[in-house]
């Protein structure tokens, strides 16, 4: 029948929907259109459950107080369910509302009848992305898993390129370096390594006391003469 909003969405489904091959199903319902299919997922949840894999409200005036929602159906919305509403936020920004409602998000205007039109490019992400979580959840939770894991923050990615560039540096100049050639430290020390006395040989021989730097050995004192 089609005596009430809430009869007229219960028979679409029942006599339309129902029969229908598709066995994964997504759901636009606007304004009073969120009160009627709230009434049909309370009447109808395991039904709705195996084949709705997510539902776009937008500007729904729904309440699960008020229409008594049990906490399956509170579930339900919660994993599956969007409510894009007017707000003068920008659009996907989220909003407050009550702990038993599904997430709610602005739909980038404030005027009810434009919600729809204005959030339609962020819906049809939604709707992508509750798809192919549905046909496939593992892999979607490893790729979700993935992306967090490889995720860095800011300060994190500063502070790794700063060493990463440092440590470059620090090769180049021991690069350029080694192309400029051996020092003559370095030839000490290969010498030393061949010929261990070379390095004592090099060293400065003390001079003999009461004679100056450079005299010859033989020559007597400067007192003596």
């Amino acid at each position: 029948g089609n005596s009430s909003p809430e009869e007229h969405v219960k028979t679409l489904w029942t006599d339309i929907v129902r029969s229908c091959p598709a066995k994964h199903i997504a759901i636009v319902a606007h304004s009073y259109g969120g009160v009627s299919l709230l009434e049909l997922v309370k009447d109808l949840i395991e039904e709705l459950r195996e084949r709705v894999f997510a539902i776009a409200l937008t500007d729904s005036v729904h309440s699960m107080r008020r229409q008594e929602a049990s906490e399956d159906v509170i579930e339900f919305y919660k994993e599956r369910a969007c409510n894009w509403a007017s707000a003068y936020d920008p659009l996907d920004a989220p909003l407050q509302t009550s702990e038993e409602e599904p997430p709610t998000v602005s739909a980038g205007t404030d005027q009810h009848d434009m919600t729809s039109s204005c959030s339609i490019n962020s819906i049809f992400k939604f709707f992508t992305e509750r798809y192919e979580r549905t046909l496939h959840p593992s892999e979607y939770q490893n790729i979700k898993e993935d992306a967090r894991k490889k995720s860095v923050s800011p300060e994190r990615s500063m502070v790794r390129g700063q060493g990463e560039g440092k440590d470059s540096e620090d090769e180049s100049d021991t690069q350029s370096d080694n192309e400029a050639g051996p020092t003559k430290d370095d030839k000490n020390e290969r010498l030393s390594e061949i010929h261990p006395v070379h390095d004592v040989e090099m060293e400065e021989r003390p001079q003999p006391q009461g004679r100056a730097q450079g005299d010859d050995s033989n020559s007597p004192p400067k007192s003596e003469l």
